[in-house]
């Protein structure tokens, strides 16, 4: 009678990768005398009904993340078990969500503001911008450039929504500042041209710093003084030394 032989795995059981809501799948391939019993656990836990060369996993939630899957498969001989790093499972959560969120601008009148998101997950990724909650047509890419601002525009918040096919999240709002555009200086009033007489009072001296004007005391009458010679006598007062 020959003797039986233990089993041995052939092929080893592969990790997977996959999305909330998605399946995973481990298969093994065991050799030995048959017949060959088998039987799959999850984080060292058996599971109910899992006695296949294979295993499916009900839909993933994110709490699968990092669960190991074994099998043992079983025969008259023996039995052999797998528990190594090719039976890890990765069920990661793949929704889009946001990495950088749009930040706020300040722009002037006529000009524009550009809003941004950086967002990470299972591409594609599809992205919709909103203002004020209503989308925006042709809104449709990571970066958004509004048209020349006006002030009606002050106040106003863009939002972005980002979407694969696990789901969808929307940014934090990012909110427009628009200010008065900046006005050139002009002159309303302008300096006036003026004309002036000089006093008939006045006498221009020359001194060694230039020319000043002299302001001449006026009596309320003038009187000559002749002494008894006949020469003009003169007031010392109105007398200029030059």
């Amino acid at each position: 009678m020959a003797t039986a032989v233990a089993p041995s795995l052939t092929t080893q059981p592969a990790s997977q990768m996959v999305t909330v809501g998605q399946t995973a799948t481990f298969s093994v391939v065991a050799a030995g005398t048959a017949p060959l019993s088998y039987r799959w656990m999850k984080s060292g836990t058996t599971i109910p009904g899992a006695t296949a060369t294979s295993y499916t996993t009900p839909p993933t939630a994110s709490a699968d993340n990092g669960s190991q899957f074994t099998v043992v498969v079983s025969n008259t001989a023996g039995k052999r078990g797998q528990q190594c790093s090719h039976a890890q499972s990765q069920c990661r959560c793949s929704g889009a969500y946001d990495h950088h969120q749009p930040a706020s601008q300040t722009v002037t009148v006529g000009q524009t503001a550009t809003f941004s998101v950086v967002a990470a997950g299972t591409t594609p990724l599809s992205y919709r911008w909103m203002k004020g909650g209503a989308a925006i047509s042709g809104g449709t890419s990571s970066i958004y450039a509004t048209p020349p601002a006006t002030s009606a525009d002050n106040g106003s918040q863009f939002t972005v929504m980002v979407s694969n096919i696990a789901g969808s999240v929307t940014s934090n709002a990012a909110t427009l500042t628009v200010s008065a555009a900046a006005v050139a200086p002009s002159i309303t009033t302008q300096p006036a041209s003026q004309t002036v007489t000089v006093r008939a009072d006045s006498h221009v001296q020359r001194g060694s710093g230039g020319y000043r004007t002299v302001e001449l005391p006026v009596d309320e009458e003038r009187h000559d003084h002749s002494g008894s010679d006949g020469h003009e006598l003169h007031d010392p007062a109105h007398h200029l030394s030059g």
